[in-house]
């Protein structure tokens, strides 16, 4: 309802992501939402579907709400120093605005060295969630699309999103590989042997 054009390509990328994973049956459900979508747009105010309608050209020789112009100029400041960057905070004051890009703001006050560790951290949280269970994964997976989407013309390296998106990817990764230890002694087993007993002197006086 905003008109915000990123916003709704970022939720193109996250429906693709459950076109991909989803069943014929939950397909068939994704087509009449979509179709849903498209008959309230009917709807919608005239300078909301205006915006929108510019996406395409935008996209092809457009300046992106200006974004093309910052990023030309970001990719100067990357050519002389490309390795270690300008320092935490610099591209805002070089540009007088914000890079509108996440990778090309971590190259502009990181370097590439920036670049590999955050894009890096975010690829192992990703490959982590190899042993997330089906349905949770492929929801991570929409989220993680439709933040990449996002972050395409957006600055989010130090935004809380971001860091709260890394922080669920991680922990249901590292939460599905957890194990509990098993303790093979013999006090231990003493203990289990009295936890027991005590069990069925429990059930048998109830």
């Amino acid at each position: 309802l905003t008109g915000s054009r990123g916003a709704l390509l970022a939720l193109i990328g996250a429906g693709f992501v459950f076109w991909l994973s989803a069943t014929y049956r939950m397909r068939g459900v994704l087509l009449l939402c979509a179709a849903v979508c498209l008959a309230v747009a009917f709807f919608l105010p005239s300078d909301v579907t205006s915006r929108i309608a510019t996406i395409p050209d935008e996209l092809k020789q457009g300046t992106m709400s200006g974004r093309t112009t910052l990023w030309e100029r970001g990719k100067i400041l990357v050519e002389e120093r490309p390795l270690q960057g300008f320092g935490a905070g610099s591209a805002e004051g070089a540009l007088a605005n914000a890079a509108h890009n996440t990778p090309l703001e971590l190259l502009i006050e990181g370097g590439v060295v920036s670049l590999v560790l955050f894009f890096g951290a975010f690829a192992q949280s990703i490959y982590s969630l190899g042993v997330v269970a089906s349905p949770e994964r492929v929801v991570l997976l929409a989220v993680s699309t439709t933040w990449l989407v996002g972050s395409s013309s957006l600055s989010w390296e130090s935004h809380k999103v971001t860091w709260f998106i890394f922080a669920i990817l991680c922990s249901a990764g590292i939460s599905r590989n957890a194990t509990v230890p098993i303790i093979d002694s013999p006090h231990a087993t003493e203990i289990g042997l009295r936890l027991q007993a005590t069990r069925k002197d429990t059930i048998t006086v109830s």
